[in-house]
């Protein structure tokens, strides 16, 4: 797994060929370590970007996980973290002949004043899940829980030392149904 400091990542480096270097036996295993701060957040967008462009991965499935990643991130920064913490978005991409397999996981330091942990996650999602994600109108956000049930696999919510969150989600996309 390689590292990716995004506060002192040149930018004069092309993303693209930097990640097509880390590429292994078709799969790609990068964590990104970046500030609280919410203009971390297009850096990290343009780095998935550019990796589903690498792996071939349709604009649809692309706009998805841009999706996805902007609202893990997002909420990582607004509710588990003081400003300038430590945040880390981990992307595995992995593929064979019939498959591409995305785990993306985004951990949070926990220090937020609005932090929760696994259990209060998964209770709140469960208790919008029985609730029916369509009845709810929320006012700012766009329904985390709600997008990523539509659009992942698995969604799993887990606690590491000291009090980091960690939210993971995983899809499989079939080449002949998703990909190609």
């Amino acid at each position: 797994m390689e590292i990716i400091d995004i506060d002192s990542f040149p930018e004069e480096i092309d993303k693209k060929d930097f990640l097509i270097k880390h590429i292994e036996k078709d799969m790609l295993d990068l964590e990104f370590h970046y500030k609280s701060d919410f203009t971390n957040t297009k850096v990290l967008r343009d780095f998935i970007d550019t990796i589903f462009v690498i792996f071939n991965i349709k604009d649809l499935w692309k706009s998805r996980f841009v999706l996805i990643s902007d609202e893990l991130n997002n909420n990582a920064i607004e509710y588990g973290t003081k400003s300038w913490d430590l945040n880390k978005m981990r992307l595995l991409v992995s593929k064979n002949d019939l498959w591409i397999l995305i785990n993306l996981e985004v951990i949070d330091s926990g220090n937020g004043e609005k932090s929760k942990n696994s259990k209060e996650m998964e209770d709140l999602r469960l208790e919008r899940l029985d609730r029916g994600f369509d009845n709810h109108r929320w006012i700012r956000w766009r329904g985390l829980f709600q997008i990523i049930h539509k659009i992942v696999d698995d969604l799993y919510f887990k606690d590491s030392s000291p009090i980091w969150l960690i939210v993971w989600v995983h899809k499989q996309l079939n080449f002949w149904t998703d990909i190609n």
